[in-house]
């Protein structure tokens, strides 16, 4: 039992580091989004491919 109460913290450590990477990666995709956005905004659809 002495070990579940010692990996507890390691446990939360875990799942907050796997938050922390989710919420990047979801940043990131909102950053590329945008930047792709702004792009073809300023270049116009026929030069961006649209």
């Amino acid at each position: 039992m002495a070990d579940g109460a010692s990996g507890e913290p390691s446990l939360e450590r875990v799942k907050r580091g796997g938050v922390a990477a989710f919420g990047i990666f979801l940043i990131g995709a909102g950053l590329t989004y945008c930047s792709q956005l702004l792009i073809a905004r300023l270049v116009g659809a026929d030069t961006f491919g649209i």
